[in-house]
């Protein structure tokens, strides 16, 4: 899949860093525009974004969940883009394009419960409701914890609840295998590492 470019935009492709194996089973094109026509590629949702942001989280739970996409990554002058804003009316990211070609969402938590409802992962509304808790508890406690912290916190009261679950269980919400689970878990993992492995503190200081 790929995304459509005005004649006047010179594109510049871009590998996705860190992909596996496993992602080649997934066709998805990163771009990279000065400015950005923000229209969906294929059918497939189209993710706006940059490395090393919130974007990996969910063309995480993209490949969690066996859900195709596109990606195209923004500089700052195509984040403020009239285009995009009509994606994300705050010019952050990341931001994505759905599906129809003509919803745009942004907040990643809520761009993941749009790839879990895609999956077909979250048959039920009491699904739904729990992995919704998650999301919204990494968005809203988690990532400004550490980020506030720079993952000096109080770890303990942060994930001393989430090493409660674990310690009993596989995964945050249970011990199936199905992606939602895989997703809810990993992504609370990845911050953790993110923030408190001693190598990214190092970084930070």
């Amino acid at each position: 899949a790929s995304v459509a470019a005005a004649p006047s935009l010179v594109p510049a492709p871009r590998g996705l860093s860190g992909a596996s194996s496993r992602s080649s089973r997934f066709a998805k094109t990163r771009t990279m525009y000065r400015s950005v026509v923000t229209r969906a590629a294929d059918g497939v949702p189209t993710i706006f974004g940059s490395p090393g942001s919130r974007t990996q989280i969910v063309e995480w739970a993209c490949k969690e969940l066996g859900v195709e996409f596109s990606s195209v990554t923004l500089n700052r002058a195509s984040m403020k883009s009239g285009e995009y804003l009509a994606v994300h009316p705050f010019g952050k990211i990341p931001g994505m394009k759905a599906a129809d070609g003509e919803t745009g969402i942004f907040e990643s938590g809520a761009l993941m419960l749009y790839v879990a409802d895609l999956s077909g992962s979250l048959p039920t509304p009491e699904q739904r409701g729990a992995a919704a808790s998650w999301v919204i508890w990494a968005n809203a406690t988690m990532w400004p914890a550490l980020e506030s912290s720079r993952g000096k916190g109080d770890m303990q009261a942060l994930f001393g609840p989430v090493d409660a679950i674990l310690g009993k269980q596989k995964w945050i919400l249970g011990d199936d295998k199905s992606g939602r689970a895989r997703t809810s878990t990993n992504n609370t993992k990845m911050a953790r590492v993110r923030y408190t492995s001693p190598s990214r503190r190092a970084r930070m200081r």
